[in-house]
């Protein structure tokens, strides 16, 4: 049975509050729920040069673009992610799933930590990153992503403990 398209991050979205928020969102003193509003710099969907780990003469503007380049190792299949949106690029893998690396499974979370390692080592991202303090950060979602984000409060919620850890690797190495 093949998988479904997968579910973007605008298709049939439920609605919004008076905040401009979804009612799921929660942003308080404790936890970020939803990178959404001043916290959608938490999101893969924020632009941000990202150099591909392998070549670094592709560059990628969006960290799910460098994400779903790193699924295939052919790097002119690679190349195709540097200059479409993050939306196109969740299209473009899925179209492409036939030529998934064959150990993804098993590296998909590392390469994801990589790529965000590189991402808030821009100091833009990484003072707002910090500033997160040391509130909880879930990746709060509707596309039903309950593997990197949580959703209807299922989930593993991997995307928000990677960033999570690298807050807290980026504070330690501005200690030293």
């Amino acid at each position: 049975m093949e998988k479904q398209k997968p579910i973007l991050f605008n298709e049939n979205p439920p609605p919004k509050n008076i905040n401009g928020l979804y009612d799921y969102v929660v942003h308080n003193e404790e936890k970020i729920c939803g990178f959404f509003g001043k916290y959608f710099f938490l999101s893969n969907g924020k632009k941000c040069e990202i150099q591909d780990e392998e070549n670094p003469n592709i560059i990628y503007q969006y960290s799910e673009n460098a994400y779903q380049a790193s699924k295939f190792e052919n790097i002119n299949i690679r190349q195709q992610f540097q200059n479409i949106n993050f939306k196109d690029a969740i299209h473009l893998a899925w179209e492409l799933k036939k030529h998934i690396r064959i150990d993804w499974g098993s590296i998909k979370t590392q390469k994801m930590k990589s790529i965000l390692t590189q991402k808030f080592q821009n100091p833009t991202l990484q003072t707002p990153l910090q500033e997160t303090q040391n509130k909880y950060l879930e990746e709060t979602n509707h596309w039903k992503d309950t593997f990197w984000g949580v959703c209807d409060g299922i989930g593993e919620n991997i995307l928000g403990k990677i960033l999570m850890e690298i807050r807290k690797e980026n504070r330690h190495k501005m200690m030293l």
